[in-house]
């Protein structure tokens, strides 16, 4: 069973990746990308490329960030 479920994330993240190169290579077009007091001015797949990276970067911090457990609310008996 975990078999099956390590081939479909495999599975997925390969989908995601071909998705990811397609829409780069058809965004060629410079652009310009606007954040608080600078702008810069970069081929569309590199803003592309670079949102991805932070996002996946954003999900992995999430992922490995230890997660804080509530205490169990204690029970009373009358």
């Amino acid at each position: 069973m975990q078999r099956i479920g390590s081939f479909l994330r495999s599975a997925f993240l390969v989908l995601v990746a071909v998705l990811a190169t397609l829409f780069v290579v058809q965004n060629l077009a410079p652009m310009e990308v606007h954040f608080l007091a600078w702008s810069l001015r970069a081929p569309g797949f590199m803003c592309v490329l670079i949102s991805l990276l932070l996002g996946g970067a954003a999900g992995w911090i999430m992922a490995a960030w230890p997660r804080r457990k509530r205490p169990a609310p204690a029970i009373q008996e009358d």
